[in-house]
């Protein structure tokens, strides 16, 4: 799909709006969201609040057990605690 082969291109709202979407439509395409949950997991620390909630809130409704980027994104709010106002 477009998506699997863009989604290395993807900024962090584009990343977090498609698990969102994934989630609240629940697709079922473990394919895709490997491949989102990877490109994630690169690009995490560029995350913002919004996105990583959206992202936790869709991993948790989609049941996706991927521990490196749970652990990866609760740590960018420790990082990035000053801009997090």
């Amino acid at each position: 799909s477009v998506c699997l082969r863009k989604a290395g291109d993807f900024n962090p709202q584009a990343l977090s709006n498609t698990m969102w979407a994934l989630a609240t439509l629940r697709v079922q395409n473990p394919d895709l969201v490997q491949m989102l949950s990877s490109v994630c997991l690169r690009k995490a620390g560029d995350f913002n609040p919004q996105a990583l909630a959206n992202t936790m809130w869709a991993l948790a409704t989609l049941k996706v057990q991927n521990l490196d980027l749970v652990q990866v994104l609760c740590s960018v709010p420790l990082d990035k605690a000053e801009e997090f106002k």
